[in-house]
C-alpha cells in the first residue's frame, strides 16, 4: 500500500469535486493543508472550484488518458464521481459497467503515479441483511443485476492492496444535496408516505462525518482496505415518520411493492432492502468518531 500523506501542502487529486460529497472532501483537505486539483466535467465549474481554494482540472472521469494527466504529481486520488443514478432502471447496466472502468483507471493511474487511492464504493452492495448486520468481512449479495462485477472487483483490488475502498451509507446533511431533498419533494407532491416492509433498515452517514472519513484514510499509515462509512443504523418506519414530520404529510404509510418503491427516488430505491451494516470498524481502526448533526435535525431543515 503507498505511503500515507502529510498536511504539507501535498495535492490530492479528487474526482467529483463539485459533487455533493466531494465539495465536502475538497473543503475538509484544504483546511487541513492539502493542495486539492479537482475533476470537473465543464469549464463553466471551474471559478466555483477556485473560490473554494482548489485547482480545477477539466475532464472525463471515464476518460483515462485526463485522468492520468490529472493526478501527476498528487500524492493521492480521491474518487467521489459518480457514472449515473442508480434509480434509472434503464441505465443500470450502462452505470455498472462504467463503474468498473472509472476503478480500474483510477487504481492503475494510482499505481502508476505510486499514490494512494480511496474509491467511493456503497452499502448497498452487502444486499439484504434479513435482520442481521452487515460488516466489511460479510459475504456480499448486491441487489441489483450484474452489480456482483462490481462487489468481486472491489474484493479483489482491497486484497491486493491496490485501493482503499470507502463504502458510503445514505448521506445527508447541509440541507441542499444527496438523496433525501428529492426523496422529501416526492413525498411532499406525493401527499402520502410509503413502506415496503416496516422491518427494513437504513444506514446513513452526515456528509460532515463522511468526509472527515476520507482525511482519516489518507492519513493513517494502515488503513483497513474497506471501511463503512455508517454514523446509525435507523428503521424505515422512523425514515418515514421523520418525512411526514418534515412535509407536514400524514404518517400513515401505504403499504408498496419494490417496484413502486423504486418510483419514489432517493433513498426510496433501497427501501425494499434491509440495508444494515456496521461502521464500527471505523471507529475502531481509525478512531473516527461521527459528530455532525443527526438524521432528524438535518431532515428537518431540508424544507
Amino acid at each position: 500500500m503507498s505511503k500515507s500523506l502529510q498536511q504539507n501542502g501535498e495535492t490530492v487529486f479528487l474526482t467529483g469535486a463539485t459533487g455533493y460529497v466531494g465539495s465536502v472532501v475538497a473543503e475538509k483537505l484544504i483546511a487541513a493543508g492539502y493542495a486539492v486539483r479537482g475533476l470537473i466535467r465543464k469549464e463553466e465549474q471551474a471559478e466555483q472550484l477556485r473560490k473554494a481554494g482548489s485547482e480545477p482540472f477539466v475532464g472525463d472521469v471515464l476518460d483515462a488518458a485526463r485522468v492520468a494527466k490529472g493526478a501527476e504529481g498528487a500524492a493521492a486520488i480521491v474518487h467521489t464521481a459518480a457514472p449515473g443514478n442508480p434509480s434509472a432502471a434503464g441505465d443500470m447496466q450502462q452505470m455498472i459497467n462504467d463503474t468498473a472502468d472509472i476503478i480500474s483507471t483510477v487504481v492503475q493511474t494510482a499505481k502508476a503515479n505510486v499514490a494512494r487511492a480511496i474509491i467511493t464504493s456503497g452499502v448497498s452492495l452487502y444486499g439484504h441483511a434479513a435482520g442481521q448486520i452487515f460488516d466489511e468481512g460479510s459475504t456480499m449479495s448486491p441487489p441489483f443485476p450484474g452489480a456482483e462485477r462490481i462487489a468481486d472487483l472491489e474484493a479483489d483490488l482491497a486484497k491486493n492492496g491496490e485501493a482503499l475502498f470507502l463504502r458510503l451509507g445514505i448521506v445527508f446533511g447541509r440541507t441542499k444535496g444527496g438523496l433525501i431533498p428529492g426523496f422529501i419533494d416526492t413525498i411532499r407532491e406525493r401527499g402520502r408516505t410509503a413502506l415496503v416492509d416496516p422491518n427494513n433498515r437504513l444506514s446513513i452517514v452526515n456528509v460532515d462525518d463522511a468526509a472527515d472519513l476520507y482525511l482519516a484514510m489518507l492519513e493513517h499509515d494502515t488503513p483497513p482496505p474497506i471501511l463503512n462509512a455508517v454514523s446509525d443504523i435507523i428503521g424505515w418506519p422512523e425514515v418515514i415518520a421523520l418525512v411526514a414530520k418534515a412535509t407536514g404529510v400524514p404518517n400513515a404509510p401505504d403499504m408498496v411493492n419494490p417496484q413502486e418503491a423504486m418510483m419514489l427516488g432517493g433513498p426510496a430505491v433501497y427501501m425494499p432492502m434491509d440495508m444494515a451494516v456496521s461502521g464500527n470498524l471505523a471507529r475502531e481502526a481509525l478512531g473516527w468518531r461521527p459528530s455532525a448533526p443527526t438524521f432528524e435535525g438535518a431532515l428537518l431543515n431540508v424544507n
